[in-house]
């Protein structure tokens, strides 16, 4: 497994804190958090039997290099943004106000119905995904 991430303070917290649960043999993980150019991460993706992350940049590199995706939507639309011609399924929480479009809730940065996609619901998805390989 290979864990990516932006450069910033915040998302390298949020990937020690993934780590720090336990649940991840370390043995068998990659974190390359902050350490990739675009097209470093580009590259990858396009070698990953399957990406699973957020509407972004790198899930929709996935898709246009045919990786198989599961994607976690919150306040975008997954109607018009989802992956497109390739093995894919979304994730999301449903809750009435979705899709917002805001930068989280009241624009707080931090969506409810982000917090809501359990890691159970995004297991499921990944069984549905023809992994390759």
């Amino acid at each position: 497994m290979v864990l990516t991430g932006a450069p910033v303070v915040q998302e390298q917290q949020l990937v020690a804190d993934i780590l720090s649960n336990g649940q991840f043999d370390e043995k068998h993980l990659v974190n390359l958090t902050g350490q990739l150019t675009l097209k470093q991460l580009a590259a990858i993706i396009s070698k990953a039997r399957c990406f699973i992350g957020v509407d972004s940049v790198p899930m929709h590199i996935a898709a246009a290099v045919k990786t198989p995706t599961v994607a976690l939507f919150g306040p975008s639309n997954a109607a018009i943004w989802s992956p497109w011609q390739v093995s894919h399924q979304v994730v999301r929480s449903r809750p009435s106000c979705q899709p917002c479009m805001q930068k989280g809730c009241g624009n707080s940065g931090w969506s409810e119905c982000m917090d809501r996609i359990s890691v159970q619901d995004v297991t499921d998805a990944l069984s549905q995904v023809d992994v390759v390989g």
